[in-house]
């Protein structure tokens, strides 16, 4: 799966070890998310896991809601995309900020 992430809302944001909750306002690249499906996200260079627990799909709005063991700041997400079958950070996780994806947060 490959989407980009417009913007952040509902962080629930706890000390590391606690789960962290968010939810993130999405646009489907490639394949499509799942509640189940999980992927891996980076602060500054530690990656750590995110798993997805529901989606919501309205016409052309997705929303995905999300938790992890991370500590979770608000925009954190906002313009990153993220690629479950990418095999380095560089392409598992990076920021949209030339617009490659041609949707901008809101």
């Amino acid at each position: 799966m490959k989407f980009k992430v417009l913007s952040q809302t509902d962080t629930q944001q706890r000390s590391a070890g606690a789960t962290s909750t968010f939810c993130l306002r999405v646009i489907e690249i490639e394949g499509s998310v799942s509640p189940g499906m999980s992927f891996i996200a980076y602060c500054t260079h530690h990656p750590f896991e995110v798993w997805v627990r529901a989606v919501e799909k309205y016409e052309t709005n997705i929303t995905i809601c999300c938790e992890t063991t991370w500590p979770v700041y608000e925009e954190m997400f906002d313009l990153a995309v993220i690629d479950s079958t990418g095999l380095f950070r560089k392409d598992r996780f990076f920021y949209d900020h030339d617009n490659r994806y041609s949707v901008t947060a809101l």
